[in-house]
């Protein structure tokens, strides 16, 4: 049963909406962040060059399973409810997409088996990256994941939370345990990680096939996918450049430096991707509110509106704090030096990928308004930035370089997308609010980290968690008791 549009949380308090928050977090690292969970062990158990292996072949299986399942899963995201108070035509639709998802994905992962040492070999220039085993091993659980993502959105559709939370918990715990024994128990290195990501993925898919869905292949009906798969074309063709547009800095430095050098990089990358994970739980929580308030006032100056911007410019600098933090402490899972000279440029990639709050939150207003054309513009325009200047830095400055570019082309998109969209919104692009702390926040970090050194990496993730936790507490209670208490939400929205 859906609510009535009197009762949507069009004035939700903050309160509220960070209680929305944590289910959104708890469910929404899924499997991306059990690389990070892994990092200790990584760290302990491969050599770096064996480390940039395993993030190269894993870009690769990216790409693949963007395209493996014909982004029919976003597709379920919409035609879900045009079925869903047609509980048999549902369940019917379900077995389509469910049927043509296996197809596409089988022969998918065939093709890529016969064509994968010839796609290897045209991507990298490195002879010790092989398809086989490890590239076929992540080919086949991207592939079979992209086969899973449909019901795993029905299950999100139906507000069948506590059955989707099960099914990802015990798909990423059997993840990491599996890793644990492969790597640590049996010695299988980068192999046993990619086996133990494959397992979980496939015995879902098995249970799913056979339990959920009571499973009988037949050939899928394209007559009734014919306007899911006209829906999700272009959305096809744009997860695959989005897909190859952030992995883009890997790819590009994989030409130009060693496996030595890249595989510290891909520890650093892969702390850093909390930030976006946390930047689409963060957007899953606040759209809803904001979009409700939004299409009852859209072009009213009011307190309750200004809320959302505090929301989330303190919790995404509260988060790009915390994992300023974890990256300074890991130091403590390997004696490796090559490995500890990339703790020294954390604060550097952090400081490159905050200007992504500025791009994402203002993206919120271009879905609103329905500009999603002119979003994919400015990406399109930020990865050709990024991939000019990878190839013009990276040679010449490295990991530097490489950290540089994405600043440059970060900062440059945030700027446009705030310029271009400040004439239709401006009321909720106040400087004062979105600007001011993370400049703050940009000239704390630099400050500190060199105040610090590289020595004391340890004391300088404590101190700027600390300083940018009382910070941000100050300026939301400030904004609270001078701007928000004034306008137009409840005595307790707060």
């Amino acid at each position: 049963m859906h609510p009535e549009p009197d009762e949507e949380p069009a004035t939700q308090s903050s309160a509220g909406i960070l209680r929305t928050l944590l289910p959104y977090v708890a469910l929404g690292f899924g499997n991306r962040a059990v690389i990070f969970l892994m990092l200790p062990i990584y760290l302990q158990r491969f050599e770096p060059d064996e480390f940039a292996i395993f993030m190269l072949v894993s870009i690769v299986a990216a790409l693949i399973g963007s395209i493996a399942n014909l982004k029919l899963d976003a597709a379920m995201r919409t035609f879900y409810f045009d079925y869903v108070l047609k509980p048999r035509a549902l369940a019917e639709y379900l077995l389509h997409v469910m049927t043509a998802t296996l197809t596409s994905s089988i022969v998918a992962l065939i093709a890529t088996l016969i064509f994968g040492p010839v796609l290897f070999s045209a991507i990298f220039r490195h002879a010790e990256i092989h398809f086989f085993p490890a590239g076929a091993i992540a080919c086949a659980t991207a592939c079979t994941q992209a086969a899973i993502a449909p019901y795993l959105v029905y299950l999100r559709n139906s507000c069948n939370l506590s059955k989707y939370a099960c099914l990802q918990l015990a798909v990423n715990l059997g993840n990491a345990c599996l890793q644990l024994v492969f790597i640590v128990v049996l010695g299988l290195g980068l192999i046993g990680a990619l086996a133990g990501a494959m397992i979980p993925a496939l015995l879902l898919l098995i249970y799913i096939l056979a339990h959920e869905l009571s499973f009988k292949f037949k050939a899928p009906d394209w007559k009734v996918l014919k306007p899911s798969l006209r829906y999700a074309a272009p959305l096809l063709i744009f997860s695959i450049f989005y897909t190859l547009e952030e992995r883009l800095d890997r790819l590009v430095m994989e030409h130009f430096l060693s496996l030595d050098i890249l595989g510290p990089y891909g520890v650093l990358v892969a702390v850093l991707g909390i930030f976006p994970i946390f930047l689409n739980t963060l957007d899953n929580a606040v759209r809803p509110h904001l979009f409700t308030y939004l299409s009852r006032n859209s072009y009213k100056v009011t307190g309750q509106l200004q809320s959302y911007s505090v929301i989330y410019i303190s919790s995404s600098l509260v988060a790009l704090s915390s994992i300023l933090l974890i990256g300074t402490n890991l130091s403590i899972f390997s004696n490796e030096q090559r490995y500890l000279d990339i703790f020294s440029w954390f604060a550097f990639g952090v400081l490159a990928i905050t200007p992504l709050i500025v791009t994402r939150y203002y993206a919120l207003f271009y879905d609103y308004y329905k500009r999603s054309r002119e979003l994919v513009f400015w990406m399109i325009c930020r990865a050709a930035i990024t991939f000019l200047l990878l190839f013009t830095l990276v040679p010449k400055y490295g990991i530097g370089g490489a950290l540089g570019a994405l600043f440059v082309s970060h900062i440059a998109t945030a700027a446009i997308v705030f310029r271009s969209m400040r004439w239709q919104v401006p009321q909720v692009f106040s400087l004062r609010v979105i600007v001011l702390p993370i400049s703050v926040f940009f000239l704390v970090i630099w400050n500190l980290n060199e105040y610090f050194g590289s020595t004391g990496s340890v004391k300088f993730g404590l101190v700027q968690f600390s300083f940018v936790l009382i910070a941000v507490g100050m300026f939301a209670s400030f904004y609270t008791r001078n701007v928000v208490r004034n306008a137009d939400l409840p005595e307790d929205s707060w």
